[in-house]
């Protein structure tokens, strides 16, 4: 059985202005070889933090990865947060019921 990891990964994007960001992103490590990668999720480092270990928990199928992340980082970071995820090894558990 391979074994998944979901990496934060801490990145900068230099914006219109000249100002460089801080973003976070999750790359999906299977065997130690990065399958996919999302490398600009959210500013919001617990945020990500979060996600990935979310993520690791349940080991997501890679191939729901993508299309999880771009659901979750499309929504605002106030829903997001008021569906548990900022506390997710509380709330994991509701989460794995939706998302396996």
């Amino acid at each position: 059985m391979a074994l998944k990891v979901y990496a934060m990964e801490k990145n900068y994007i230099l914006g219109e202005e000249g100002s460089i960001y801080t973003t976070y992103g999750i790359s999906c490590i299977i065997d130690g070889m990065i399958v996919d990668r999302i490398s600009d999720m959210s500013q919001n480092q617990c945020l990500v933090s979060n996600f990935s270990a979310l993520l690791n928990k349940i080991q997501l199928n890679p191939k729901r990865f993508r299309p999880l992340s771009i659901f979750l980082t499309s929504q605002m970071e106030e829903v997001l947060e008021s569906i548990g995820l900022f506390d997710i090894l509380e709330e994991s558990r509701s989460f794995e019921e939706v998302i396996c």
